[in-house]
């Protein structure tokens, strides 16, 4: 855990750089008059009261306690920088200018810009504008929101005041008004075939419209399909019906019914409750359990690496200081709550040899694809990359095939003193700076840098022999360059930290926190970064809305990670976390909530018997609804969602030749979800499009399990006579779930019966070791290492194990 963050007089060494960096990223600071010449000691910078001397780069920097007194000094020694509507805030013991995060935090006539209050942009600045969702596939009587997008005539991002004239098309949809934001009801007269033009946006002449598809009202049961990232209807998808056993319920045609071109399947439904699932070979497979009727609307996520794209760059603008450079980007994500962990590991990694100074070396440290860092002039990792989702673009065919998307990107970087670092000796991923911030003094030396509006295109991707993804080759990118130095993360803010719940009898010790900002059509940006130092309450540090981001809602994750997977080879990542939304949403500086945010949810751990599709899990209490996700080989995936309060379900078999993707032993991830509603409310939800799932989210808590494998390590093709084997093994508990046994076949003088091996070489480690017979030898011996029941002798069901031939001599 870091230390508690040093305030007042004990920053004062570390002081010069907060001055530097928001002299270099406030465009409200002004230069402060200070005493002339270097300094020693305090006592050279006269009344203490007003300075106190930088011992690090001799000189005298303005000095406070609490926000009055950057106001309230004598005339010679005012500060412009607080002279604007805004004034200063004491911030780590130094006087900054401060920031607005909402429009209601300046005055009549001005907006809150990139932080700052400006005169208001209107529709006369508009000179493009785009609707999300471009298509919306409605329920008769049901509410859809849309939201608009619009760029100035330099094509950047602008939020005008009060926003667009909002106006109806075609009698399909009925509304009108006056926002950025505004919610339809679909009318119940006019149902259509296809998607037509049905709402208008206008900013003066300049204006946008948006499709709807009002789907008709079934006679009896219907199932309505769409794509989760772009709102479009998916045709050719098979809707199977099933029993709560797994059994198949037969349909007119056989055992499916197929998705018409609205996404629209009616298959004849059994008496009682029952499970729906819906199969297409481009999307995950997806499973509703104990549905009881009515007109369902399910939404497939596109299989996530079939294809690949993203933007790639570097950071510019990097200061030019003997600190340590940490840079951390990405996308916003939409709907993928195990992504919005700030510990999330990456899922590609580049090799890098790192030293800093004498503080810190390694060889090949992999370094995550996102990652920056640099030390002093020295770049030690200076290209960035980010993988992005499938979703919209200009070119309605590749969205139609997964060929694009368009997010926002976003930097989370910090200039910081290597002194500032706890513990740079603890291992590699301190060089993540979502790490490093949790464990540094220095978290208000980061700053945000977004770009609202990035389209990339996503390529087929290539596979291994294995079939493991490759994601090196990035020629297809987006280039992007974002700027290392950004908008400030002005505000600081702490909120009570509830109870810790526990996962394998431990509490969830480690702290970590995001803060978010919900981005109509682009999804969750990070704006900043929080952690426990030292006290009962999480700190934020957050940037304000920016650069296109304004007046988006602010989410404040807090979340506890259990640290097991460090000790324990079998532990997968165990995280829960809490969501809170600001007051008025808008951020406020050195605000303590002593009430609290709300308690977090326990840690759901299930388990999947794939021979006979099952998953059992104990209820859990406070969710609501329980995803399921089953993941194979091939990075396809099979979600199901249940009932928190019954979460045991049975899967039915696939329909027809589209293949079974629990074949093997597939990996699993469990997500809890609390929200107010019920469960048959979530599953009558009108919008189920991704990113609105954040919007009523009032906690999660998940359990990604270690996928399980088992391998030979460093092992070559001839051996010598009595040669150690080490077997690794992955995400089986032994002694538990189940021990390690390694079987020699062929050679003279070798075993024939099993080695067993009920321990660990070194506890915790995954790690077994085999000793072979000093006599055994041969040209062709088969070793097959595989996993058991405790029992010693029954295998598992699938297998689980590896083989290779060797030669010993």
């Amino acid at each position: 855990m870091a230390q508690a963050l040093l305030t007042g007089r004990g920053m004062k060494r570390l002081l010069p750089w907060v001055l530097l960096l928001v002299a270099c990223t406030n465009p409200t600071t002004r230069p402060m008059p200070l005493p002339a010449g270097v300094c020693v000691d305090d006592v050279d910078c006269g009344d203490p009261a007003l300075f106190f001397c930088d011992a690090v780069n001799a000189r005298c920097v303005p000095a406070c306690r609490v926000a009055a007194d950057c106001q309230q000094r004598p005339a010679a020694f005012a500060l412009e920088a607080c002279a604007g509507s805004l004034g200063c805030q004491c911030d780590q013991g130094t006087c900054v200018a401060a920031l607005c995060s909402a429009d209601t935090n300046c005055a009549a006539g001005l907006a809150c810009r990139n932080g700052a209050c400006v005169t208001a942009p209107t529709a006369e600045v508009v000179s493009r504008c785009s609707i999300v969702p471009e298509v919306a596939v409605v329920k008769p009587g049901a509410t859809v929101r849309f939201s608009v997008l619009a760029w100035d005539a330099t094509g950047a991002p602008v939020v005008a005041v009060p926003g667009a004239v909002w106006s109806t098309l075609g009698g399909s949809l009925v509304g009108a008004g006056v926002g950025n934001t505004l919610d339809f009801e679909a009318s119940t007269a006019t149902p259509g075939s296809t998607d037509l033009p049905a709402v208008e946006a206008r900013f003066g002449g300049v204006r946008c419209e948006a499709r709807a598809l009002v789907l008709p009202a079934p006679a009896a049961f219907a199932v309505s399909v769409t794509d989760a990232r772009t709102g479009r209807p998916i045709a050719g998808a098979h809707v199977v019906l099933s029993q709560l056993d797994g059994t198949l319920v037969p349909q007119a045609s056989g055992d499916w019914v197929e998705t018409d071109v609205k996404g629209v399947a009616q298959p004849t439904v059994p008496s009682g409750a029952f499970s729906v699932s819906v199969f297409h070979p481009d999307f995950s497979y997806l499973t509703v359990v104990n549905v009881e009727g009515g007109f369902l609307s399910l939404a497939l996520e596109r299989n996530p690496l079939e294809r690949f794209g993203g933007f790639a760059g570097t950071l510019s603008g990097v200061p030019l200081t003997a600190n340590l450079k940490l840079g951390r980007v990405g996308f916003s994500e939409v709907g993928d709550l195990m992504a919005l962990d700030p510990g999330a590991p990456s899922r590609v990694t580049v090799p890098t040899d790192v030293t800093i100074g004498s503080a810190f070396s390694d060889r090949a440290a992999p370094l995550a694809l996102e990652s920056f860092l640099g030390f002093g002039s020295q770049a030690i990792k200076s290209t960035i990359a980010a993988l992005g989702p499938a979703g919209l673009c200009e070119d309605s065919g590749d969205v139609l095939t997964g060929a694009c998307g368009t997010r926002t990107a976003w930097a989370l970087n910090g200039d910081v003193p290597l002194g500032d670092i706890v513990d740079l000796q603890a291992g590699g991923n301190i060089l993540d700076p979502m790490i490093a911030f949790r464990r540094t003094n220095a978290f208000h030396r980061y700053t945000s840098s977004v770009a609202r509006d990035v389209s990339f295109s996503r390529k087929a991707t290539p596979r291994s022999v294995n079939g493991e993804a490759q994601l090196g080759d990035r020629a297809h990118f987006t280039p992007l360059d974002l700027p290392f130095v950004g908008v400030p993360l002005a505000f600081e803010f702490r909120r009570a930290l509830p109870e810790s719940p526990t996962y394998r009898a431990a509490p969830l010790d480690d702290v970590a926190a995001l803060g978010l900002a919900l981005v109509p059509g682009r999804g969750a940006v990070p704006l900043g970064l929080g952690g426990q130092f030292g006290t009962p309450r999480v700190n934020f540090r957050m940037a304000p809305t920016h650069h296109g981001l304004e007046g988006s809602p602010y989410v404040l994750l807090v979340e506890r990670r259990s640290l097991a997977s460090q000790t324990d080879a079998s532990a997968g990542r165990a995280v829960t976390a809490v969501l809170d939304r600001p007051e008025g949403n808008a951020l406020r500086f050195d605000v303590v909530n002593t009430v609290g945010i709300g308690a977090f949810l326990r840690i759901p751990e299930g388990r999947f018997a794939s021979p006979q599709r099952r998953f059992t899990m104990a209820p859990l209490p406070s969710a609501t609804v329980l995803r399921v996700r089953l993941t194979d080989t091939l990075d396809t995936r099979w979600d199901v969602l249940v009932d928190a309060s019954a979460p045991s379900f049975t899967l039915p078999p696939v329909p027809g030749a589209l293949r079974d993707r629990l074949s093997g032993r597939p990996h699993l991830s469990m997500e809890a979800l609390r929200l107010p509603m019920t469960f048959p409310e979530f599953l009558e939800r009108d919008d189920v499009r991704g990113e609105r799932l954040l919007e009523h989210l009032q906690a999660f808590s998940f359990l990604d399990t270690r996928a399980e494998k088992l391998r030979f390590v460093a092992l070559g093709t001839t051996l010598s006579k009595g040669s150690v084997i080490t077997v690794a093994l992955e995400g089986v508990q032994v002694g538990v779930d189940g021990v390690v046994q390694l079987l020699v076949t062929g050679g003279t003088n070798c075993p024939t019966a099993p080695l067993l091996q009920r321990r660990e070489a070194t506890e915790g480690s995954g790690r077994f070791e085999f000793t072979l017979p000093s006599a055994c030898e041969g040209g062709a011996v088969t070793l097959e290492a595989r996993v058991v029941q405790v029992d010693g002798v029954t295998v598992f069901d699938p297998p689980l194990g590896t083989r290779v031939t060797v030669s010993i001599l």
